[in-house]
C-alpha cells in the first residue's frame, strides 16, 4: 500500500524538478519592457499609458501625453501596415540591475524585414517603467 502513494508521489516531484530547470521567469522589467512594444507595435495607447510614469503629471498635461503618443502610435500603425503587419516580438537581450535595464528587441514583419530596438526602463517606487526607445 505505502508502495502505491509513494511511487506517484515520487514521479510528481522529478516532474516539478525538470520543469523547475526550463526557462527563468521573466523579471518585472521584461514584463513592463514587451507590455510598452506590444501596445506600440499594436497601437494600444492604453498598454502604452501603463508602462510609463504619469503619477505627478495633472490632468491636462495627462490629456497632452496621451494626444502626443496617439499621434506617435498612429504614425507606427501606418508604417507596420507598409510592413506587411508585424509577425513576431522577441526579446534578444537584457541587461538589468536593480534600478535600470536594457532590453534589446526584434521585431519582424511579415514582409520578412526586421528591427531591432533598445528600450531602457528605469525602477521607480518598486514599479519599472520605459524611459526611452
Amino acid at each position: 500500500m505505502l508502495k502505491k502513494l509513494i511511487m506517484p508521489l515520487m514521479a510528481l516531484l522529478m516532474v516539478v524538478a525538470v520543469s523547475a530547470c526550463g526557462k527563468p521567469s521573466p523579471s518585472q522589467a521584461q514584463l513592463t519592457g514587451m507590455d510598452y512594444i506590444d501596445g506600440v507595435f499594436h497601437n494600444n495607447i492604453e498598454k502604452v499609458i501603463k508602462t510609463i510614469n504619469t503619477n505627478e503629471l495633472d490632468e491636462s498635461k495627462l490629456a497632452e501625453v496621451r494626444e502626443q503618443l496617439q499621434a506617435a502610435l498612429d504614425v507606427v500603425a501606418t508604417e507596420v501596415e507598409k510592413q506587411g503587419g508585424l509577425k513576431d516580438i522577441q526579446v534578444k537581450d537584457i541587461k538589468e540591475t536593480s534600478k535600470e535595464a536594457l532590453i534589446s528587441v526584434v521585431i519582424s514583419f511579415n514582409n520578412n524585414t526586421s528591427k531591432e530596438t533598445m528600450i531602457a526602463l528605469a525602477k521607480y517606487e518598486d514599479n519599472w517603467y520605459v524611459v526611452s526607445m
